[in-house]
């Protein structure tokens, strides 16, 4: 179930910034992460 993903996506996204707010790779590691989430949570509704 997506739903119980949810907080797992969203800590792992957290703990992503916490690391490296700064570099650009990691920018789009965070951003293709969210992507992924976003177009799971897409197909589950």
């Amino acid at each position: 179930h997506i739903e119980e993903a949810q907080p797992t996506f969203d800590n792992l996204i957290r703990q992503i910034t916490k690391y490296q707010q700064n570099s650009t790779s990691i920018q789009r590691v965070r951003d293709r992460v969210a992507a992924t989430c976003r177009r799971v949570q897409l197909i589950n509704f």
